[in-house]
């Protein structure tokens, strides 16, 4: 599968990052809830060197919810219990010397050691209480934070319609080229290309 990813260059607006693949992951049952906002609002919100990319003139943030799954570090074999994970991040998009990527507000997954090893490496994961069910074709996902800052979400989705493909102007929901993260801006460089498949 990695092959398959590092060949699909086509969405590219840069080169890809050098080096090697680090980890590989598979998302499944995402749920994508998007929100315009001033650009105003959420620039007081952005360290600085990034600036907010638009879509129709405004700043978006994401909610974004799903398993994931087939988690590998690269030349190791998956890490039982390990995984397999829930997560839910809060997002908006981003730019910074010209590359787009996504700026991330909060992670939150349901791992522990998850959490403290995405602590180690510098991101802002959150320990959280999560569940994930289907019935009858429909999703119900519930996250409950734990610790001082406090934080719950309830959801309840389906497959309604078409498979949807964004154009090449939209904000980059599907794919991004780095993401950014923690008060001062750190960053990496990632790829990643969804590989929809038919069915739950």
């Amino acid at each position: 599968m990695y092959q398959y990813i590092l060949n699909s260059t086509a969405h590219r607006n840069s080169q890809l990052p050098c080096g090697p693949w680090v980890m590989m992951q598979q998302w499944e049952q995402l749920l994508f809830m998007h929100q315009r906002f001033p650009r105003r609002v959420l620039e007081h919100y952005l360290p600085p060197g990034l600036k907010l990319d638009t879509y129709d003139g405004d700043a978006w943030i994401s909610v974004i919810t799903f398993r994931v799954s087939h988690v590998r570090i690269r030349g190791f074999p998956p890490i039982p219990f390990l995984n397999r994970f829930l997560e839910v991040n809060v997002r908006t998009y981003v730019k910074r010397n010209g590359m787009k990527g996504v700026y991330f507000f909060s992670l939150d997954a349901d791992k522990l050691p998850v959490v403290m090893g995405a602590r180690m490496a510098t991101l802002p994961y959150s320990y959280a209480a999560m569940s994930m069910n289907m019935r009858d074709g429909i999703i119900s996902f519930r996250s409950e934070r734990k610790g001082k800052k406090l934080g719950s979400l309830r959801a309840a989705y389906q497959p309604a319609g078409e498979r949807f493909y964004p154009e090449g102007r939209a904000l980059k929901t599907g794919w991004w080229s780095a993401i950014f993260f923690g008060l001062i801006g750190m960053a990496t460089c990632i790829d990643v290309a969804f590989i929809i498949k038919s069915g739950n």
